[in-house]
């Protein structure tokens, strides 16, 4: 019988408002893995870490050393929430077996001659933080198999809610809207996945650009309650060139980044005139 192992799982949100922690108890292996959640944390982002991320972010290209200085801090506050998380369930590191720590990206580019991604949060913080051997950059293996950058989370969900029953699609909206079909046959050669387009990362940048910065999303949708759809506007939007790609396909965060809000913002203030 395999024996229990205890995992810790890292990951912050597109926006980096929070860096969640969880703790899982793991039995078996391969596709007979099956796990249970101990404990979750979600820590909240500092105002000067979630302003740095901004400045990155919103840069394009970026400042080398705000960038480097900012996979550090993000390489803390990933530790930080480990550490939390252990502590939240009265669990000692030293039981942990190892800590996946994916990291935060800063540039996706999947559609180039030369697909490339960069993933922030120096793990070798982490691990030195910790005690913990922590495994990272999930991203750059699989482009660099040929994948498009996303190789972990269509055989988590396999693992997770795959049903002998019923063929599944599950739908992850998160930075991006994210697809996973399932099919009931339970062959992992047949999973399918891909990201359907832009999520909170557009939301986001949407409530950043006509707030001014002050504020980052829409707790609530009380923003959202409040509006009515610019058709003309949908409908230029559903014609960008990703939507209408045919996957696979893994969206570029610049795409619908600040480049584009702002020149959509001129767009919609045009439809809205008397």
């Amino acid at each position: 019988m395999t024996q229990t192992r205890w995992i810790i799982g890292l990951a912050s949100g597109s926006c980096a408002e929070s860096v969640d922690a969880v703790l899982l108890e793991v039995h078996g292996t391969g596709l007979e893995l099956r796990v249970r959640l101990v404990q979750a944390v979600q820590q909240r982002s500092s105002r000067d870490l979630r302003e740095l991320m901004f400045r990155v972010a919103s840069a394009g290209t970026g400042d080398v050393r705000q960038i480097c200085l900012l996979h550090r801090l993000l390489g803390e506050a990933f530790a930080t929430a480990a550490r939390q998380v252990a502590d939240r369930a009265s669990f000692s590191l030293q039981q942990v077996q190892c800590l996946g720590c994916p990291g935060h990206i800063a540039w996706h580019e999947p559609g180039g001659r030369f697909p490339s991604v960069l993933p922030l949060g120096m793990p070798a913080v982490v691990a030195e933080r910790t005690g913990v051997t922590t495994v990272s950059d999930f991203w750059s293996r699989d482009l660099a198999v040929g994948g498009q950058g996303l190789p972990v989370l269509a055989l988590a969900d396999y693992l997770l809610f795959r049903n002998v029953a019923e063929n599944r699609v599950l739908i992850h909206l998160g930075g991006a809207a994210t697809v996973v079909c399932l099919p009931a046959t339970g062959r992992v050669p047949e999973l399918f996945g891909f990201e359907a387009g832009p999520c909170n990362l557009l939301l986001d940048g949407l409530m950043r650009h006509v707030t001014g910065g002050r504020e980052t999303h829409d707790p609530g949708g009380k923003h959202a309650v409040q509006g009515r759809c610019i058709d003309p506007l949908l409908e230029r939007w559903l014609e960008h060139q990703y939507l209408l790609r045919l996957p696979p396909k893994s969206l570029s965060r610049v795409e619908f980044g600040e480049a584009f809000i702002s020149q959509e913002e001129l767009c919609a203030h045009t439809y809205l005139r008397p």
